[in-house]
């Protein structure tokens, strides 16, 4: 092939140029946005992880900083208000679908505390005949977290048909007939695999795939940067 058949890089061309520039800048922040994002998102998940080894430690009466309880291993002590069950509906388990029981617990350990929204587990809804409901004072040990935030594709809760599709501690406290609620929810841990509701309903449901999604964004930038080097790179004219 001679000289002039050569192909070389033609000087750039001025709109190529001026949308070229931006939409690499965008993909690239895009793409260091996700990596910033995976840091954050795989400490939390370590963070959630040294929190769920620690031992049990009372839940106080007080939770000042709710934040920081997220995902602990909690003990507390009181007396199960049955007549204010609530059912958390279209819940699964193992692919079969029933409801979740949250019942307040009436602290004795703490007195002056409020009651604690305690998710006692999963039940089929055609068997809440044969749900445990424990009478007197018991304690309960489990997992305190944050009440999750409602799905978008969630319906409004029903309390007077005690149908409710997320937790709304200030709605259930007042359903209830209490003044205030802990600001976490207590997932019992399954203290008897043989009776329902089945316990260990907590779920550490936080999806981490930051790192697709920057390698998604540098993908394209670097497929940008292919295409517009291969458009200015042309044969001379007359070849």
């Amino acid at each position: 092939m001679t000289a002039a058949g050569r192909r070389r890089f033609h000087r750039p061309t001025f709109w190529p140029t001026v949308f070229a520039v931006p939409a690499l800048a965008i993909l690239i922040g895009l793409g260091t946005w996700q990596v910033q994002r995976l840091e954050w998102k795989t400490e939390l998940l370590d963070r959630i992880d040294q929190r769920l080894a620690l031992a049990p430690v009372t839940l106080p009466a007080g939770v000042e900083d709710p934040p920081a309880w997220d995902y602990r291993p909690v003990a507390v002590t009181g007396r199960f208000d049955h007549g204010a069950e609530m059912h958390l509906l279209a819940r699964t388990l193992d692919g079969q679908i029933g409801l979740q029981i949250v019942t307040p617990l009436v602290r004795t350990d703490e007195p002056q505390a409020p009651a604690v929204l305690v998710n006692r587990g999963w039940a089929p809804e055609a068997a809440l005949d044969r749900v445990a409901r424990p009478e007197g004072v018991a304690t309960v040990r489990g997992i305190a977290a944050l009440p999750p935030q409602r799905g978008w594709l969630q319906p409004d809760n029903d309390p007077a048909e005690n149908a409710w599709f997320w937790t709304d501690p200030p709605a259930m406290a007042e359903a209830a007939g209490l003044a205030a609620v802990a600001p976490v929810v207590v997932y019992a841990a399954d203290a008897d695999p043989d009776t329902l509701p089945v316990g260990d309903q907590v779920r550490v449901d936080i999806p981490n795939n930051h790192l697709d999604y920057a390698l998604t964004w540098y993908g394209l930038a670097a497929v940008l940067v292919a295409i517009y080097i291969a458009f200015h790179w042309r044969r001379p004219p007359g070849d």
